[in-house]
């Protein structure tokens, strides 16, 4: 009897070394710093989850926010012993950045496992239900998915607006619903977001960013003027957000009803030109295509949004909404080769 209690223990250690070591209460943060593509791991205890981030006390004793724009997964070393040895192997994959559709269908499994547990802490239930938005959301492919994977996010904001989760599925949220394109719907989601007195300041600065560009997006010039207006004068907003913002005011110059677009186009051309980052001309090749798109000159925003996806498709943001873009005006003129191209792109990309 003993000697197959020994057994069944050693079975089982074995299993969690397999999985990835674990230290009995230790917590685990897998985060990525800003500009940089490899994960650096944080253990210790965490002590609090709030909007601003994840509070974790490392082994060496120093204490640090980790903010929501830098996790990529967390484990909670106080979870049942079972629990961990399920979450381990995805804490892993996640990571190593591995196949989403494979890991929404673990975390599922894991969250129907786990849905009657009483010994399981809301904030363990909340990461796992989180971590299912999120892949639904990256997995997405056809219209009914996409439609599902928002509507499981908006029912996650509006259930844990007090989370390090929140900001990060409201970005998600937002992204596909300009995907759809659903304006009103994305700046519902992002006002709150732009304008929180909690959130980090970067998440709320790209928020903010977002928001004009989504406004723009949908012919609100007069509400972009305004919020341009006040983030060039507030004292927090960088040098690198004040070029991106000058670069929707030269757009706005397009939008006039009397306006010659060949000249106006001209000024935003050479302020492309004279741009020194990637990032600030692939924004200003898309807002390019915006304003073309605004005038119903179709053919001439594609070539605009064509230079983003073939020569500046270095920043990522302005890449996917390139494609996006891409995929609405082949979708638009019935060109199912295209289409599909750009489809592949976009899912590759997620």
């Amino acid at each position: 009897m003993r000697r197959h209690l020994f057994l069944g223990l050693l079975a089982f250690g074995i299993g969690v070394l397999a999985a990835g070591t674990a230290v009995v209460g230790q917590d685990k943060v897998e985060r990525r710093p800003p500009k940089s593509d490899k994960t650096v791991t944080v253990q210790g205890t965490i002590s609090d989850e709030t909007m601003a981030g994840v509070k974790i006390k490392n082994v060496t004793g120093k204490e640090e926010i980790i903010p929501p724009s830098e996790i990529v997964a967390i484990f909670h070393g106080t979870s049942p012993q079972g629990l961990q040895v399920k979450l381990l192997p995805l804490f892993s994959a996640e990571a190593a950045q591995k196949d989403a559709v494979k890991l929404l269908k673990d975390y599922r499994d894991l969250s129907t496992t786990i849905a009657a547990a009483t010994d399981v802490k809301p904030v363990v239930k909340r990461y796992i239900e989180f971590k299912i938005c999120i892949l639904q959301a990256a997995a997405a492919e056809t219209e009914d998915d996409k439609d599902k994977a928002r509507s499981a996010l908006d029912n996650f904001i509006k259930s844990n607006a007090n989370s390090w989760q929140y900001p990060l599925a409201a970005r998600s949220l937002a992204k596909l619903q300009l995907d759809k394109p659903d304006f009103e719907g994305a700046l519902r989601t992002l006002t709150p977001l732009a304008e929180s007195k909690t959130v980090p300041a970067e998440i709320k600065a790209e928020a903010g960013t977002m928001l004009i560009d989504v406004m723009f997006q949908a012919n609100k010039i007069d509400d972009v003027k305004t919020r341009i207006d006040a983030a060039m004068k507030d004292a927090g907003t960088s040098e690198q957000q004040k070029a991106r913002y000058r670069i929707y005011q030269i757009g706005i110059e397009t939008q006039g009803a009397d306006v010659k677009i060949e000249e106006a186009m001209k000024n935003l051309d050479d302020a492309i030109n004279k741009a020194t980052e990637v990032s600030i001309k692939a924004l200003g090749y898309n807002i390019m295509g915006d304003c073309y798109m605004l005038k119903n000159r179709k053919r001439d925003a594609m070539w605009s949004y064509l230079w983003v996806d073939v020569v500046y498709s270095q920043d990522r943001t302005e890449h996917v909404k390139a494609m996006t873009k891409l995929l609405e005006i082949f979708r638009d003129d019935k060109d199912k080769e295209k289409e599909q191209i750009y489809k592949e792109k976009l899912a590759r990309y997620r």
